[in-house]
């Protein structure tokens, strides 16, 4: 057909206007890229002469390679760089081992695998199994208490990460029972069963009290956590909470024997409502005990989204037939976001509620929440 078409047959040939001359040209760019052991890239060139490398490769440089071979080509005019770059076992094991140095130990168990223990041997039944697919998503599995997933941030080819990992039972029991305690419920503790459910045991004076300690447990948990409910309700006096090793936000008021003969406000229980502002809204619970005049009368815990934000110690300032105020000082900020501290008036109700009145420290006495309170 050139012959027949002469000189300008041949110049429309080397212009890629008639015939295939750019698959011949793709056929020794994809010899090139097999000789530069690059087998697993392809390359396809169109009428524009613009070169599409596709494929897969285990490095970026390998991708970056095959992008200036073809490039370098006097026939293209244009590269279009579709490589996918996915790790495979080795190749990440390098990336990340510089991480990994002084807390993990990374083991190849085939070309997506990765096998991850704690380097120091501490609990060598603790293991992670890292497994990358075709896609570049890393998938960890297996039980340890510090999770390696950090070790894969950036790292090349790498594009999700999903832990799968769970914690030691001793582990988790030790962040639950931390975390029960916080909440004022040092009285209940946790076990993790066989089947990994959480068995919450130990005692509480309210059923109120057993349910809180669930509640609190499954925020920490997360959606999917099996609790069992094996807490007993063990009435008894309440007595001053002790607060422990706190760091105060405020002194508390020390304790002042009550006038002789003076009548003692009947206060004691558990009380429980919401106490709302002109924005915000928290939890409240008062633990009291029956106390005289400038006698500590118990504990307040105020909380916001089911979680406790600050504690609080309680001295009885004034009272009469209908009602008690008292001082509460701060012994524990958890959240920056509590804003109580001052005094409470509390006015008994015919219906055996008290209401309640915050008069905030920070706003000159001005009342700055309500709430209605019931004894539980």
């Amino acid at each position: 057909m050139l012959a027949a078409l002469g000189g300008g047959g041949y110049f429309a040939y080397q212009k890629g206007w008639v015939g295939n001359r750019q698959g011949v040209v793709a056929v020794g760019l994809n010899q090139a890229l097999e000789k530069a052991g690059l087998e697993g890239i392809t390359v396809e060139l169109d009428r524009e002469w613009t070169a599409t490398i596709s494929g897969r490769v285990t490095t970026p440089d390998k991708s970056a390679q095959a992008e200036e071979i073809v490039g370098e080509s006097e026939d293209v005019a244009d590269v279009e760089n579709d490589v996918l770059v996915v790790p495979d076992a080795t190749t990440l094991s390098a990336a990340v081992a510089s991480q990994a140095d002084d807390s993990f130990i990374l083991t190849i168990v085939d070309e997506r695998s990765l096998r991850i223990a704690e380097k120091d041997g501490a609990n060598p039944e603790q293991v992670i199994t890292a497994t990358i697919d075709e896609s570049g998503a890393l998938t960890l599995t297996g039980e340890m208490d510090r999770s390696p997933a950090a070790l894969f941030n950036g790292a090349p080819g790498v594009r999700s990460v999903v832990d799968k990992t769970t914690k030691s039972a001793v582990s988790r029991k030790r962040e639950i029972d931390s975390y029960l305690a916080a909440g004022g419920l040092a009285g209940v503790s946790a076990t993790i069963a066989e089947d990994g459910a959480i068995v919450l045991s130990g005692a509480a004076p309210f059923a109120s009290e057993r349910d809180r300690a669930q509640t609190l447990v499954a925020s920490q948990q997360g959606a999917g956590a099996v609790i069992r409910n094996e807490i007993e309700i063990r009435e008894a006096t309440i007595a001053a909470p002790s607060l422990g090793a706190t760091q105060p936000q405020a002194a508390p008021q020390t304790q002042q024997p009550a006038q002789p003969g003076a009548p003692r406000a009947r206060l004691a229980g558990l009380w429980i409502g919401e106490a709302r502002g002109t924005l915000l809204k928290y939890g409240v619970n008062l633990r009291l005990v029956d106390a005289g005049i400038g006698q500590v009368a118990g504990e307040s815990i105020y909380a916001m989204n089911g979680q406790v934000i600050c504690r609080g110690q309680l001295v009885v300032s004034e009272f009469g037939a209908a009602g008690v105020v008292l001082q509460d000082s701060l012994t524990q900020v958890i959240n920056p976001s509590c804003q109580f501290g001052g005094t409470i008036s509390l006015k008994l109700q015919g219906d055996g509620t008290y209401y309640g009145e915050w008069m905030s420290k920070n706003r000159a006495g001005k009342v700055a929440y309500k709430a209605v309170l019931r004894r539980q």
